[in-house]
């Protein structure tokens, strides 16, 4: 793992083929721990508003929770219903 210095937030970007191995992140690329996550909980929240896919959280090194942005979240629940919906008919 790398870091990379942004000028909101610095959080662990990974490489991809070596990060997969682990466990799967379905295209996630940034990874905060916990303890980052508590320290600078505005600056994730920001970076998580500015990408596509979301902050992977880990705790004790392994995959905890995702942190999306709210526009993220409702999409998601819109995929949700309609995938709901098609199963119905």
């Amino acid at each position: 793992m790398h870091r990379t210095s942004k000028p909101t937030c610095d959080i662990t970007v990974i490489n991809k083929l070596s990060f997969y191995s682990m466990y799967s992140t379905k295209g996630i690329e940034t990874v905060a721990t916990i303890t980052e996550l508590r320290s600078k909980t505005s600056e994730l929240v920001e970076h998580a508003k500015g990408i596509e896919h979301g902050i992977l959280i880990q705790k004790n090194n392994d995959p905890y929770a995702v942190l999306i942005s709210y526009e993220l979240y409702i999409e998601l629940l819109k995929l949700k219903d309609t995938k709901a919906k098609a199963k119905k008919k």
